[in-house]
């Protein structure tokens, strides 16, 4: 089962995914739509204690304080408010001027 998910992952996407990746994207999505639930979320995934559970949450927290800066930050390059920052340069994605 494991090889069959790696090759056909490689084809569609040209790289591997390992089945027990699944289990964390669930988990990281699970945390996304349900912030208060993490008792669910360690049923869901089968584990013993919520501490492994919390690991889930704390990366999907992660994930929304990072979307929501790469948005202030899109915004402010946007209305041109973002000093040292050239559109279209790789010092953009970091808010750093070019280089």
């Amino acid at each position: 089962m494991r090889a069959r998910i790696k090759a056909r992952t490689a084809a569609a996407f040209d790289r591997p995914a390992l089945p027990h990746g699944f289990r964390h994207c669930a988990a990281t999505a699970f945390a996304l739509e349900h912030p208060g639930r993490p008792r669910d979320a360690a049923a869901l995934l089968g584990h013993a204690g919520p501490r492994t559970t919390e690991r889930h949450y704390v990366l999907s927290r992660r994930h929304l304080a990072l979307a929501k800066v790469q948005g202030i930050i899109a915004r402010r390059i946007a209305a041109g408010t973002v000093q040292g920052v050239v559109p279209g340069t790789a010092g953009e994605a970091r808010g750093n001027g070019p280089g």
